[in-house]
């Protein structure tokens, strides 16, 4: 999981589903509450001012991306939403496969499962 503001990355998480399953893709299953920390994270001056101005207006917008593996693609969902307005992941996601080289981790094989 990535969280960014105008683009610029401010924190990334891993998602561990319990019991190791996953939600099928393109389904949604509930709701799930995650963490995303974000450490030495680089914001320019100006865009650093402007996300303290939309976080005291409650105008920030946050970009949120999830990535899961699906066979020799990845799923990613990704969606907009305000601080308070949960609502809103809800209704502006955007969801597509990818073939990525990227790889696929394997629980058991020292990928930090």
């Amino acid at each position: 999981m990535q969280v960014s503001y105008l683009r610029v990355p401010l924190a990334a998480g891993r998602v561990r589903p319990a019991d190791g399953l996953c939600a099928p893709p393109w389904k949604s299953t509930g709701d799930l509450a995650v963490v995303a920390r974000g450490k030495a994270v680089a914001v320019p001056g100006f865009l650093l001012h402007s996300l303290a101005e939309d976080m005291r207006t409650r105008e920030a917008v946050f970009e949120v991306t999830l990535m899961s593996p699906h066979g020799s693609y990845w799923h990613v969902c990704t969606c907009w939403g305000k601080i308070g307005d949960a609502a809103a992941l809800e209704n502006s996601c955007a969801t597509s496969l990818v073939q990525a080289d990227l790889p696929v981790p394997q629980p058991g094989r020292g990928g930090g499962d």
